[in-house]
């Protein structure tokens, strides 16, 4: 019956509401006065509890809790009901005329607030009670029903629709405004869901690249390993233990010569595949270090599905001003890129996400049943 939600709107409304019932009592004082002596005080008591509850509303709606500010919305129609439904039976005035209990003006606020307390459909039933009330009053007490009176009561009935209209309109707006924000909320999360993913794919893109490029190729080293294994460790052990501070290649990125970069990009290819053929051609110029750093990593990762798969293949390597180039072949029998597991981090991570993250860069791939190129590109970009 009570309603579920609670929002500070409702107070509000039901102060705006509240505040037209007391505009109404103040407007009306002088007919509310001159029927005070048609009527035995006891019922004039009862009478005076609905605009007494009003003010306490309104004295009281940004204090109260929530449970108490609905519970005065929810007494008021049930005081103004059963002062309706016995008006007739205090009414001792000479007037020939049935009254017209002047209490009645407050049934259109009195039932706007209920509306906010309760369900719809209990405010609803509470309207035809209450329209009702006054000439079931007249029909049990007087034993007739005026014309003058049924009239009245489908004119106030009609009124107090015309707020439940008004209310039923803010709920709707009320439940699309709780739409949007549930909307809002899911794709919050859906955001920070593709973020974390990311973080995830980097990290163990990193793993699979340092950790097991570095495993691969100490196999191939008697004794102490060389300088670049002893770094490839060094950032594996870093990757494991700080794995959301894993150096951005693209922070702080400095330009290195061709047969730098020519140079770091062999020394990687080599480390994970030590056995594959490679040639290089250096031009001139210079090429950011971070881009011969991911083509580099991502070809040494090329590099090590030929000979894992293929047994043996062949590298090229080109260094030129503004452009790096790799291409690593094998003779295996082929894959399609696309039918690549998403778990699968080597092809699908470390090569093409990659190489596509760097300003300027393009993997492709020919594949066939004669075997597999790819081919690896980073241009700069002129500004």
């Amino acid at each position: 019956m009570i309603t579920t939600t609670w929002a500070e709107v409702d107070r509000k409304i039901g102060f705006g509401i509240t505040l037209c019932g007391l505009s109404i009592l103040l407007l009306n004082a002088g007919t509310f006065s001159a029927q005070v002596s048609q009527f035995d005080s006891w019922w004039v008591a009862l009478a005076t509890l609905v605009p007494a509850l009003q003010v306490l509303g309104a004295a009281g709606w940004s204090r109260l809790p929530a449970v108490g500010l609905r519970a005065i919305w929810m007494v008021q129609p049930v005081v103004l009901f059963v002062a309706l439904l016995l008006g007739h039976a205090a009414w001792h005035g000479e007037a020939a005329g049935m009254p017209q209990v002047s209490i009645w003006l407050l049934d259109a606020p009195v039932v706007g607030v209920l509306a906010l307390a309760v369900r719809l459909p209990y405010a609803l039933v509470v309207v035809a009670l209450l329209a009702a009330a006054p000439p079931l009053s007249s029909l049990i007490f007087l034993g007739t029903i005026s014309p003058s009176l049924l009239a009245t009561a489908f004119a106030h009935t009609s009124n107090v629709i015309y707020v439940m209209l008004a209310l039923v309109l803010r709920h709707q707006m009320d439940r699309l405004s709780r739409a949007q924000e549930v909307a809002a909320r899911l794709q919050a999360e859906q955001q920070r869901a593709r973020t974390q993913s990311a973080d995830f794919a980097d990290f163990a893109r990193t793993v699979h690249d340092e950790v097991l490029a570095t495993f691969a190729a100490a196999l191939h080293f008697e004794g102490e390993p060389p300088a670049l294994v002893r770094k490839s460790a060094a950032t594996a052990l870093q990757a494991l233990h700080r794995p959301h501070q894993l150096p951005d290649l693209a922070q702080g990125s400095l330009e290195l010569r061709a047969d730098q970069a020519e140079q770091l990009i062999i020394d990687l290819i080599r480390a994970a595949a030590p056995e594959l053929l490679l040639g290089s051609t250096t031009g001139e110029g210079t090429v950011s270090s971070a881009a011969a750093g991911a083509v580099g990593l991502a070809a040494a990762e090329a590099a090590r599905n030929a000979v894992r798969h293929a047994g043996a293949g062949s590298g090229a390597v080109s260094v030129d001003e503004g452009a790096i180039q790799v291409e690593i072949a094998d003779s295996g029998v082929g894959f399609d890129p696309e039918r690549v597991p998403a778990g699968r981090f080597g092809v699908r991570e470390s090569i093409v996400r990659r190489i596509e993250e760097l300003d300027g860069g393009r993997a492709a791939f020919d594949t066939g049943a004669d075997g597999t190129t790819v081919v690896l590109q980073w241009t700069r970009r002129r500004g």
